[in-house]
Order: C-alpha cells, then sequence, then structure tokens
C-alpha cells in the first residue's frame, strides 16, 4: 500500500563516544529515556512508532506539520531533560532529526509469526543520507516538507537536486565530513549561506570560504574519476570511467 507520509528519524549524537566513556548500565538508562521522551512526543503529535533502532527512533505521520511540530517539541523537551534524570544523573543525550516526506510503500516483512511494518521510498533513504551529516542538535528538513509548511521555494528545483546521478552522490559521500555537510545543506538541501552559517554555528564568511573549498574538491573528484555534464534539464551527472582507461604509454 502506498502512503504519502512525513518521516522523521531522530539519532543519539555521538553515542559511540558517550559508550566508551560510562558503563553500559548508564547508556542503557540514556537510550530508555531518550526512547520514552521521543515516543511520547510523537505519540502527541499523531505520529507512530517504525521501529527502535540502536541508539534512534524512526518515526512517521500522516501530516508534514504534525511532524515539524515533535521535532521542535522533542529538540526542546531534550534542551530541558537531557535525560539525565533518567539514567541516574548520567550524561545527556544530545540528539540529530531529519524530516523529509514522500510517498512510501507501506508492507509487513518478517515471519507471519513476527511480522515488522517496513516503510520503502526515496524520502526514507533520503531522511537516512540527511541524518548523517546533520551536526549535534541540529534538525535537517527536505523542500518537500519545508513547502508542506508553506514556505518553500519552487518544489521542481528540489526534485533535480535530488534526483541527481548516484554517482555524483557517490562522490559526496567520499568528501571529509565537514565539507560533505555543507554540499549537501547547500546542493540538497538549497539553504543560503547565512542559513548554513547558523546551522553550523560558523561566521557566513567561514560558510562561504568552506562551501567553496568543498565545491572544488567535489570538482576534483569528479574529473578525475568520471565525465561530468549536465543534461537537458541542467542537472549535474556524470558517467563513471572504466577503471582500465588510462594512458597507453
Amino acid at each position: 500500500m502506498r502512503r504519502r507520509l512525513a518521516t522523521l528519524f531522530v539519532d543519539i549524537a555521538g553515542s559511540t563516544r558517550l559508550v566508551v566513556r560510562h558503563p553500559p548500565e548508564t547508556m542503557l538508562g540514556v537510550v530508555q529515556c531518550f526512547a520514552a521522551l521521543v515516543t511520547d512526543i510523537a505519540l502527541r503529535h499523531r505520529g507512530r512508532v517504525k521501529d527502535f533502532e540502536g541508539d534512534g527512533v524512526l518515526l512517521y505521520f500522516e501530516s508534514a506539520v504534525d511532524a515539524a511540530d515533535a521535532a521542535l517539541a522533542i529538540h526542546a523537551a531534550l534542551d530541558r531533560e537531557r535525560c539525565e534524570a533518567g539514567c541516574g544523573g548520567g550524561p545527556g543525550a544530545p540528539v540529530r532529526m531529519s524530516l523529509t516526506l514522500g510517498d512510501v510503500a507501506v508492507g509487513a516483512v518478517g515471519p507471519k509469526a513476527h511480522p515488522a511494518l517496513a516503510l520503502v521510498g526515496p524520502s526514507v533513504n533520503l531522511g537516512a543520507r540527511l541524518l548523517r551529516v546533520v551536526p549535534p542538535g541540529g534538525i535537517a528538513a527536505s523542500a518537500e516538507v519545508v513547502a508542506a509548511l508553506g514556505t518553500a521555494p519552487a518544489i521542481e528545483q528540489d526534485i533535480a537536486r535530488r534526483e541527481m546521478s548516484e554517482c555524483v552522490r557517490d562522490y559526496i559521500d567520499q568528501l571529509p565530513a565537514d565539507y560533505r555537510t555543507v554540499v549537501v545543506l547547500s546542493e540538497l538541501e538549497e539553504l543560503p549561506d547565512r542559513e548554513i552559517a547558523e546551522v553550523l554555528a560558523i561566521s557566513l564568511e567561514a560558510a562561504k570560504i568552506r562551501l567553496h573549498r568543498a565545491r572544488a574538491r567535489l570538482r576534483q573528484m569528479l574529473e578525475q574519476g568520471c565525465d561530468v555534464s549536465r543534461d537537458e534539464r541542467n542537472e549535474l551527472t556524470c558517467e563513471p570511467r572504466p577503471d582500465d582507461v588510462s594512458s597507453t604509454d
């Protein structure tokens, strides 16, 4: 069954570092508090829990407005409570979130005795990708979500961005973390430089310099590994060069 759903990934940032520095029982308390807090807020905003994945939660909503409200409520609640009381005075749990909207195939997977729910669609994959580059405490929203909230630029521009060839996306994933983040925020999320600076908590000038260097690095990687061109929609595409194409000296 296909449905149009908003999906919200909520993930504890820096969990590996916390696991190394604190006893397992303490971290279990953090995760339990985190899961309970996130679930309670999601249910209050008419959301549902798809599943708990390690130290993260995947939620889904019929309404992008409800999903955005839930994300902001989760952010505010963790700013207040940080899950410290829930784990006996242990470490706080800063989170990162990604919010997307799109058509999703919904169905059961697994054996009949223990079925699980599957959500399959480009928007879910985009949410997982965005989550990897969101800084701790940050929330990334796709342009579809922004459009649903009434403040989006042309949706067609975002579609073109996210339909960027897989080859280009693979090279973006290979960028160093700082460069990958600014490229995703600029090219996929289409944030202006000033908003990128705010998300990354750096100066506007630093954001511009980082984005310029990131684009230069990406261009260099593309030129070395594939033939770059633009299609009839002015969409950046590339064709990987065969590994055996080289000098025949």
